[in-house]
């Protein structure tokens, strides 16, 4: 049982998911540029610093350390572990003002299992649109739209006022319908428009080729990617010298003031978690199986307890 330090306090956590940076992390197969550090931090052929994986949970504080005035014990809360990791448990030590990650009372109307689901991928997705600034009526492509970014993605742009077109399996496209999509393509088709299409385009997978991306956007559009490979980062300046389009790359921040938005998202019936499948934590192997198939829908998570 972990016992929480000066400033930090103990959840018991009730739902937490597995994401594909979870399955990423278990195998370390990521980028280069990004499993060098990666495996010297952790262990060169298996992980030996990190032994839980997961990066978000929900569940409600059950013990706090000295110092801790934010929470009391009862609180219903949501959190974000960063690199630490260590959602998959029973019980997770997390600090009140964490230098990453984020940890914060549930929002209202959420089950514990909806808001596990919530910090890690709503914070990716608010991140990238509020980057590329989609302005009432833009046309938004959303590539890989039926994953756990993807759907809130989705959800987010049309608050924004955007024309989306997701794209992803034929299976999923009922779903992304209701999600609030405008138009669905399957991904194995050709071409998802003209020439100079959209204004925006939202890579989730990195499987797109980057030509093919930017044939897709007119002049001065946004191609955004939360999965960029290392020569995405080479071409961007090139990009916006020749063609007039940017590219966005980067990871979320989980600031107060995306917190805000979200949790405003939430509360307005805007933005709701799509779950594909639950788990219970004793079924976790089974978890990582059907988060890395292409049959994944959206979140999938874990009960605990």
């Amino acid at each position: 049982m972990p016992e929480p330090q000066p400033g930090q306090v103990r959840i018991r956590v009730e739902a937490t998911t597995v994401t594909a940076g979870d399955c990423e992390m278990r195998a370390l197969k990521l980028a280069w540029y990004i499993a060098l550090p990666m495996r010297i931090y952790t262990g060169w052929w298996r992980l030996k610093r990190i032994q839980i994986l997961g990066q978000e949970l929900a569940g409600t504080i059950d013990k706090l350390g000295d110092g801790v005035t934010r929470f009391k014990p009862g609180d219903a809360v949501f959190a974000a572990t960063g690199l630490r990791l260590g959602g998959n448990a029973e019980y997770v030590v997390i600090p009140e003002a964490p230098h990453e990650g984020m940890l914060a009372l549930r929002p209202a109307g959420l089950t514990a299992e909806e808001a596990g689901a919530v910090p890690f991928a709503a914070f990716e997705a608010i991140h990238f649109l509020k980057k590329a600034a989609i302005q009432p009526g833009e046309k938004m492509l959303i590539i890989g739209a039926g994953g756990s970014i993807g759907t809130y993605a989705v959800q987010i742009a049309k608050s924004m006022g955007a024309e989306v077109t997701a794209v992803d399996r034929a299976s999923k496209h009922e779903m992304l319908l209701k999600t609030g999509a405008d138009h669905v393509v399957d991904a194995s088709e050709a071409s998802y428009g003209e020439r100079g299409s959209y204004d925006v385009l939202l890579d989730v997978v990195g499987k797109w080729t980057f030509g093919r991306g930017f044939r897709a956007l007119r002049r001065g559009g946004r191609y955004t990617s939360a999965n960029p490979k290392f020569t995405l980062l080479f071409r961007a300046l090139w990009a916006r010298l020749v063609t007039g389009k940017r590219v966005i790359v980067g990871t979320a921040k989980h600031t107060p003031e995306a917190l805000a938005e979200i949790n405003a998202l939430i509360e307005e019936g805007k933005l709701k978690p799509v779950i594909g499948r639950r788990f219970k934590l004793e079924e976790i192997v089974a978890a990582h199986r059907y988060a890395e198939s292409s049959e994944k829908v959206g979140n999938v998570v874990v009960k605990v307890g």
